[in-house]
């Protein structure tokens, strides 16, 4: 297959898989994601198909993965998604699968932090309603715990399979549009990206949202280098 023409490029084999990856990319990747990637240990006794979705926009590109998932027979257990400008530790697929095997959690992301400018500290991609500005160590949560939240992004997550059909019809992930912006009998100005979507849709569900904060993810800033 060619990835400059092809949406998606699936590898794998003909035994159920225990996680569908998926990682969204519109094609230019940092050399830290691809060998942090290549590095990365897939826990024992668990097969892992890949799925590179090129050129789409990231909110089609997690609905297009999880209608690949739900047509899929078997269905593999989790749905684990990857961000192609994530930094990962070689045991980073291990902590979150340790902890998602054991406790009944739905969805867990690893910890990583919000690109920002030189002026501004970044925050961790977690929150709990009622807390402004994001939740911060050692004030909201001690490193190396598992905290449930309401909002964790999605560069590092692994979600049950089975959440989708638990939150009903699509779309699971929208990043607004200009629909979605601006509520003119409010006056109320609506912008989210496709992470917060879903999470909301996953808190209606009643689903339990965790981010590992012992699972640290480099967040890279391709144009500089930078990781946050």
């Amino acid at each position: 297959m060619r990835l400059e023409s092809d949406p998606e490029i699936v590898q794998g084999n003909h035994k159920r898989a225990t996680f569908l990856l998926c990682i969204p990319t519109f094609g230019l990747v940092p050399i830290e994601f691809v060998v942090g990637f290549s590095r990365m240990q897939v826990p024992m006794n668990c097969r892992c198909e890949s799925f590179i979705i090129k050129g789409m926009e990231v909110g089609v590109a997690r609905n297009f993965a999880v209608e690949k998932l739900l047509k899929m027979n078997p269905m593999p257990e989790y749905l684990f998604f990857v961000g192609d400008d994530s930094l990962i530790s070689w045991n980073s697929f291990l902590l979150l699968h340790e902890v998602m095997r054991k406790d009944e959690y739905d969805i867990m992301a690893g910890l990583y932090y919000m690109k920002a400018d030189p002026f501004t500290p970044p925050v961790p991609v977690m929150n709990r309603k009622g807390v402004e500005g994001g939740m911060i160590p050692h004030v909201h949560f001690n490193p190396g715990e598992v905290v449930l939240v309401d909002l964790c992004g999605m560069d590092f997550t692994i979600m049950k399979s089975e959440v989708f059909r638990k939150m009903g019809d699509p779309p699971w992930f929208k990043t607004a549009d200009s629909s979605d912006i601006y509520d003119p009998e409010t006056g109320a100005i609506g912008i989210f990206t496709e992470d917060v979507y879903f999470c909301d849709k996953a808190l209606e569900a009643g689903l339990k949202i965790a981010v590992h904060t012992g699972c640290r993810i480099g967040h890279i800033q391709i144009e500089t280098g930078e990781i946050y």
